[in-house]
C-alpha cells in the first residue's frame, strides 16, 4: 500500500480511515475510479466491506477525505475567530493554515488532480463540496458584516475558493515543486484589494 496521507492518527478508528483511504486512492490511481470497487478496496485494505461504510458513506467519500476534514477545520476556525480581527485578517489566517496543510498533504494533493483531471464523475462531486466550503466563507463574512450586501458575502466566499482552486493547479503544475508562499501572499493581496 501507499505511504500514509493524512495528518498523523491516533485512535483505531482513525487508522481504519487512513488505512481505507490510502487503499482506495491506489487503486483509483491504477485502474481507474470508475472500475473500482469497494470489494476491491477493503481487500487492499484488510477489513470488511461493513467497516468502509461505517467510514464512508459512499465510494466517492474515500476520494474527499481530507476534503471533508479541512471544510470541518475551516469551519471551526471561522467559529471561533477573534472578533477583535478584521474579517481579511480572519481570512488571511485561516487561508494560510489551509495551505500549509494541504501542501503538507502533498503526495494526496497531486494524486487528487491526477484522478479530477481524468475522471468527470468526481469533479461533479468535487463541484458539490466547493459550493458546501464556498457557502461557510460567505456564511462568515456574512456574519461578520451584517450591515453589507449578502452578494458581497457570496462573491467573497467564491472568490476564496476559487483562488483555492488556482493555487492548487499552479503548485500541481509544477509537480509539487512551486514555493507557494508567494502565490498565496500575492493570492490573499489581490481579494484584499479587491474585497477590502
Amino acid at each position: 500500500m501507499s505511504k500514509c496521507y493524512l495528518r498523523a492518527v491516533t485512535s483505531k478508528r482513525e487508522r481504519t480511515k487512513t488505512r481505507l483511504a490510502q487503499a482506495a486512492y491506489e487503486l483509483f490511481l491504477r485502474q481507474g475510479y470508475e472500475e473500482t470497487t469497494v470489494e476491491e478496496i477493503v481487500e487492499l485494505a484488510g477489513v470488511s466491506r461493513r467497516t468502509f461504510f461505517r467510514h464512508f458513506p459512499a465510494k466517492v467519500d474515500a476520494a474527499f477525505v481530507d476534503v471533508d476534514e479541512l471544510h470541518q477545520r475551516v469551519g471551526a476556525a471561522l467559529a471561533n475567530s477573534d472578533p477583535r480581527l478584521s474579517t481579511l485578517a480572519v481570512i488571511r489566517s485561516v487561508v494560510e493554515e489551509s495551505a500549509a496543510l494541504y501542501l503538507n498533504r502533498s503526495s494526496l494533493l497531486l494524486e487528487r488532480v491526477k484522478l479530477l483531471r481524468v475522471t468527470p464523475s468526481l469533479r461533479d462531486h468535487r463541484r458539490a463540496r466547493v459550493e458546501r466550503t464556498a457557502a461557510l466563507w460567505a456564511a462568515f463574512v456574512r456574519g461578520r458584516a451584517p450591515d453589507k450586501p449578502a452578494v458581497l458575502a457570496d462573491m467573497v466566499g467564491g472568490a476564496i475558493v476559487a483562488m483555492a482552486f488556482r493555487l492548487q493547479d499552479i503548485w500541481a503544475d509544477s509537480g509539487g515543486t512551486a514555493e507557494m508562499g508567494e502565490h498565496v501572499a500575492e493570492a490573499l493581496g489581490l481579494l484584499e484589494a479587491a474585497f477590502g
